[in-house]
């Protein structure tokens, strides 16, 4: 009769034990497993004689002996099942030495089948596990096998215990409940603390801890839609085919060539997918180059030691693993040549030179063929065991990789008894090669195995291998086929050569958006409580209080700038949008113009909208909206187009047919690309709210649609809370007297003195010559420069305008006054122990090649005298990217048609005047701009040029401004306003121009950051040209030129607002370009003229100020003084008369305007911060302070001794305090 269980048990041993442990499962369907009926059940297999043996503690076994061939032992008969899944284990023993022992089925019509094996030894007993599976039901033998015909062979607590398919997946499904999951309890309370009831509970996966990945081929590196097809599914690893081993990298002696796995790495990090290096060396010879074979010893050794350090060195810390010596357990290429621990040797080395990264063997048939004996569980864990015996290596963790390389039937009981082996050397295990062979059932299989490895304790990541991509899957790859592929063919395809899903794709997209993409939805309880077992990773939860309707307070800044398989749930679960995810068909949504619109199910059944038969851009799909004056609108959703790429725009439409653009992107097929914006509702009425599409040939298919109202206390508060998270950090200052006693009621004085984030201003060459140039009426922290071109002496000669109304056109005879020597001003301050200490001028605006912030008190400036006091920071405090953006500024005097307004005359009197008086006083400097992509903006004589002239001139210009200004500025515009324009690309003929010149421009002047600089990005949602996508788009376009991969790119936003700025957008703007992870600064900030000019001047300061991906704002006043004369002051909409500046913060008197008193407030806010307060009955004080430099005071109330101390307060990515002990 079957003997059935539910439980699967994991447990093995790979030491060799003086006694056998009790069989599993009791035997199972063994009769007389333990041997205590003497031989009942068991009979003689072969020649030889079998008896009973019983041991000095009373256990009994079965042993064979006078053995003369392998096979001779002793075998039970036993009828097993199609369909069934039996688990095998026995304890074996053999009278002397060390031998392999097999255990085998056979039947009367087919050729053994092996089912375990193990290294068994005298002295002790050793574990043989495994299983089988059987594709009919037949009575079967079971019987051993050793090669050594000279031992005897022991036997005892033999089990063969049958499971169904049906139990196989419940232990899986518990397994993953137990190993990949944990519970997670939610307490839910309202702002009075009372427990919460029904509060609506999302919890979505962003991150899994577990990691799935798939190899790939160079081929990726130029195919845009193999690119979008893995970044699309959210595979967290990779592993190159053969581009980072010996045979590629060098395939002659000493002629390295990194190029292309340079580039796959680049791509990679870029995209934050982990590599695995696959290999520095290959113990098969035939995989190794002939020059390599021809070596003697030691020339090989020399040629090998090099080639590790060569491939380590280069990408230590840039991959997770290595396979250092490939397929080690079969092959011994290096042992031959170079003595028996080559290989022990070579891990020792590698362990060295990347001390992060994990070590793997890495070996094929482990798991996938009991019949090679080479390679079984025991003899690969033998393997480990002597290249851990090497000295220095015993405590090495050495990763146990398993190929993977199955075939088209694949054992599942007998993988998951060698994942119980090797689980027991507690080493981490991945599948590193993982792949079926081709047959009806491949999906099938696939599915299967894969749900067998995610469900094993032992095992912490798969990497899938679809071979030759997309070549190896062309049409004629995928006619049915067995065992190995055709040449050059791959033996598991995921896609066909277009990328589009196969049934083994399928399979793999639905296991990734089942372990890796989770979604819950749930209600807390009576208790306020709600619960659930959610898998390890990074999670978002969002919670929802029922009493409030669809109203939510915090903002979710989260966005993707992935294309991915699937859409996210929506945010804010829709916010007024009905049926956001059309779960209830099309209800809520209606065609909108012509064409046609349905919902359509997914392989995955996710439904989305589509539209199709379309004729007009706008035809599409709409949901009546109702949206209130005074509310701030955040809209986001998930787009797709049935082919090729371009952009889908969202838009709201009132009655009078005004249309207003909300969001857009530039969407694909294949795969969701996610859309955010907002808008402001200046009026309360009822609106279309559609997507549009230039191309009418496309479907368009849309969801996870939201639509959220804020209030505006609500989008205030928001900016506060980011502020105090991203801008501040909580200080613990710990006060005690001299004897160690707490010091209660110590007076607390806190002055902030520099801010880490940088608040600059433009500035014109008219500060040169103007005694009065004051940005306010009273003293001001000025952290950063900008100077544009306007001078006073030449207003009539100014002929040239951007769009943005800054006038351009340099002075016709620059001749500045260099500004007279000023004598130093001084100033006291106080050092740690409280004395006085002089300071001057000439210590502490020095060079700016530290890269230090500084803050300077302007007073007069000009040929005047004047006083400055301008400190340059003790410490640097580093930003979340580089140092160099703790001040800002620029120049845009160093533009092209300023600087050699003829040909070959060179004029650079008035920046390196400039230059000088701003080094001088400690301010840092932007270099604005190498050069303009506007043609008109270009010198005419520059516009005259042959290509080839123009390609020199244009090489001179980089070469002459960026090497007499490099190591003085702190960023360069290298390419100005790329996206609108491309005058260099057009002329030159040459696609990459401009990023090229980056790459020059690098190349000049390293320690600058080097910047896009581009308008409308954040104040015009309907310029398509500069999209936030399409931003991004260009960026990577730059990044990809050779040489640029590595390149910080900062992102340049012009900010020239109109006079109704539009809050929601520009927030969801910086959320997209902020997953760039590159610095964002507001770079020519400015507000149009009308009535509320202030007022929105404050409210995206805050906006850009309380963001965390910006890093620096640098205002733009325009043309002082001339440009903020009375008659430039009067009332007027739109863009300013002629020489008249946009935004002016003060008259030109210098006295503020309303704008200059909200810079001057929100500088105090922001950079001037004074805390006074007391130590509490532990002696602490504690307060969240501002990033940046701060003066401390400490006052005993008792002595009245005082103690004073320079603070530095900088960013902890942890959010951890920031605690100071101090006696006095």
């Amino acid at each position: 009769s079957l003997i059935e269980a539910s439980s699967y048990n994991h447990s093995a041993s790979i030491k060799c034990l003086a006694n056998p442990l009790v069989p599993q499962y009791g035997g199972g369907l063994v009769v007389n497993s333990q041997f205590d009926k003497g031989l009942e059940g068991w009979h003689t297999f072969g020649s030889g004689k079998i008896s009973t043996r019983t041991s000095a503690l009373g256990n009994q076994f079965i042993v064979a002996s006078d053995r003369h061939q392998a096979s001779d032992s002793f075998s039970q008969w036993l009828y097993l099942e199609e369909g069934l899944i039996y688990t095998f284990s026995a304890w074996v023993r053999i009278s002397e030495g060390k031998e392999t022992v097999v255990v085998a089925l056979r039947d009367s019509s087919k050729p053994r089948m092996v089912i375990g094996s193990v290294i068994a030894q005298s002295e002790c007993w050793s574990m043989v596990k495994g299983g089988i599976t059987v594709n009919v039901s037949t009575t079967f033998e079971l019987y051993f096998e050793s090669n050594n015909t000279r031992i005897e062979l022991w036997v005892d607590n033999v089990s063969l215990q049958p499971f169904t398919k049906s139990q196989w997946r419940d232990q899986q499904t518990k397994s993953v409940e137990k190993v990949r999951k944990r519970k997670l309890r939610l307490h839910v309370f309202d702002k009075q603390g009372e427990k919460l009831q029904g509060a609506k509970i999302i919890i979505e996966q962003k991150k899994p801890h577990f990691p799935i990945g798939c190899a790939v081929a160079a081929t990726i590196l130029n195919n845009i839609d193999y690119q979008n097809w893995f970044t699309s599914r959210g595979f967290a690893a990779t592993t190159f085919d053969n581009e980072m081993k010996w045979y590629f990298t060098e395939q002659s002696q000493g002629h390295e060539n990194y190029t292309i796995p340079d580039a796959m790495v680049a791509f990679f990090k870029q995209h934050g997918v982990s590599v695995r290096g696959h290999c520095i060396y290959w113990a098969d010879g035939k995989y190794n180059l002939a020059w390599v074979k021809a070596l003697p010893p030691r020339e090989l050794l020399n040629a090998a030691i090099r080639r590790i350090g060569s491939v380590m060195s280069r990408y230590a810390g840039e991959v997770i693993a290595w396979d250092v010596v490939n397929e080690n357990v079969h092959f011994h290429f290096f042992e031959e040549r170079l003595g028996q621990n080559a290989s022990a040797m070579f891990y020792k080395i590698a362990a060295a030179l990347d001390q992060q990264a994990t070590m793997f063997l890495n070996e094929y048939n482990t798991s996938e063929c009991p019949e090679d004996m080479d390679v079984i569980p025991s003899k690969y864990i033998q393997r480990l065991e002597q290249i851990r015996s090497f000295p220095g290596n015993e405590n090495m963790v050495i990763a146990l990789g398993l190929q993977g390389h199955f075939d088209s039937n694949p054992n599942l009981p007998y993988i998951r008894a060698c994942l119980d082996i090797l689980g027991e050397t507690k080493m981490p295990i991945w599948f590193t090669e993982f792949d079926i062979g081709r047959g009806p059932n491949q999906a099938e299989y696939l599915e299967e195995v894969m749900r067998e490895a995610y469900s094993h304790p032992a095992v912490q990541g798969i990497i899938l291998w679809p071979g030759n991509v997309p070549r190896g899957c062309k049409s004629e790859c995928l006619v049915e086929f067995q065992g190995d592929p055709p040449q050059n063919c791959s033996k598991m395809c995921l896609t066909d050569s277009n990328f589009k899903n196969l049934p083994t794709g399928d399979v793999v997209d639905k296991l990734l958006k089942e372990w890796t993409r989770e979604r819950l939805d749930g209600d807390t309880d009576d208790d306020g409580v709600y619960e659930h077992q959610v898998f390890y990773g990074h999670h978002l939860v969002t919670i929802s209080d029922p009493r409030c309707g669809i109203e939510a307070s915090s903002y979710d800044h989260s966005t993707s700038i992935k294309c991915l398989a699937d859409p996210l749930v929506p945010q804010y679960q829709g916010g007024l949008v009905v049926n956001p995810q059309f779960d209830r068909g099309l209800e809520g949504w209606n065609m909108f113009g012509n064409g046609k619109v349905y919902v359509r199910k997914s392989d995955l059944e996710n439904q989305f909208i589509v539209a199709y038969d379309r004729c007009q851009a706008s035809d599409s799909f709409l949901q009546w909206v109702n949206l209130n004056e005074g509310l701030l609108y955040t809209f986001s959703a998930w787009v797709q187009i049935s082919e090729g790429k371009g952009i889908v725009a969202a838009v709201l439409r009132d009655s009078s047919n005004s249309r207003t653009v909300i969001g857009s992107v530039v969407a694909q097929s294949g795969c969701w690309s996610m859309v955010k914006g907002g808008i402001t509702a200046n009026v309360s009425i009822r609106y279309e709210l559609y997507f549009e599409s230039n191309n009418t040939g496309t479907e368009l298919w849309a969801d996870s649609v939201s639509l959220q109202p804020f209030t505006n206390t609500q989008w205030r508060a928001q900016q506060t809370e980011n502020i105090e998270k991203v801008r501040k950090r909580k200080l613990r200052v710990h006060v005690t007297d001299k004897e160690g006693n707490k010091l209660q009621r110590a007076r607390i004085t806190l002055e902030q003195k520099i801010a880490q984030f940088p608040i600059g201003c433009a500035v014109a060459a008219t500060i040169l010559n103007h005694t009065n140039y004051l940005w306010s009426k009273e003293e001001k922290k000025v952290q950063g420069l900008f100077f544009d071109d306007a001078d006073d002496d030449n207003d009539e000669d100014l002929n040239m305008q951007d769009e943005q109304g800054d006038d351009q056109t340099p002075p016709q005879s620059p001749n500045p006054r260099t500004p007279a020597s000023t004598p130093s001003s001084s100033s006291s301050s106080s050092n740690s122990g409280g004395a006085p200490m002089k300071m001057r001028n000439s210590n502490y605006g020095r060079d700016l090649d530290d890269r230090k912030s500084t803050s300077g008190y302007a007073f007069h400036i000009g040929s005047a005298i004047f006083s400055w006091s301008s400190k340059k920071q003790q410490i640097v405090a580093l930003s979340t990217c580089e140092a160099e953006y703790i001040a800002a500024a620029a120049c845009t005097e160093m533009k092209w048609y300023y600087t050699e307004q003829n040909h070959g005359q060179e004029n650079y009197t008035v920046p390196d005047a400039m230059l000088a008086f701003f080094r001088q006083h400690g301010v840092c400097v932007r270099g604005h701009c190498v050069h303009w992509a506007h043609e008109k903006f270009n010198p005419d004589w520059a516009k005259a040029l042959s290509p080839s002239e123009l390609w020199d001139a244009s090489l001179k210009r980089v070469g002459s401004v960026m090497s007499r200004y490099a190591g003085q500025v702190i960023a360069w515009d290298v390419m100005n306003e790329n996206m609108h324009y491309q005058f260099f690309e057009e002329r030159l003929g040459r696609q990459n121009a401009s990023a090229m010149f980056y790459n020059v421009a690098k190349a000049l002047d390293p320690k600058a950051t080097l910047f896009l600089n581009e308008y409308n990005t954040l104040e015009n949602p309907n310029d398509m040209d500069v999209t936030p996508s399409r931003y991004i788009q260009r960026l990577e376009e730059i990044r990809s030129y050779s040489g640029n991969e590595e390149m910080v790119n900062a992102l340049g936003l012009q900010a020239h607002f109109d006079n109704y700025p539009n809050l929601p957008y520009v927030r969801a703007s910086l959320d997209i370009l902020g997953e760039t992870k590159m610095p964002i600064w507001l770079t020519e900030f400015d507000i149009g003229r009308g009535p509320n000019q202030a007022g929105y001047l404050e409210e995206v300061m805050r906006e850009a100020y309380s963001h965390p991906a910006v890093q620096g704002i640098i205002l733009w006043p325009g043309n002082i003084p001339h440009g903020c004369r009375s008659e430039c002051l009067k009332e007027f909409t739109g863009d300013p008369p002629r020489n008249c500046s946009k935004m002016c913060l003060t008259d030109s008197n210098f006295k503020n305007l309303p704008n200059g008193d909200v810079v001057d407030r929100l500088m105090k806010e922001w950079n001037g911060e004074n805390l006074k307060g007391s130590t509490d009955e532990n002696g602490v004080y504690e307060h969240q302070v501002f990033h940046g430099q701060h003066l401390l005071t400490i006052l005993n109330p008792c002595t009245g001794q005082k103690v004073t101390r320079q603070l530095e307060v900088t960013k902890d990515e942890k959010s951890e305090p920031l605690d100071l002990w101090l006696s006095i």
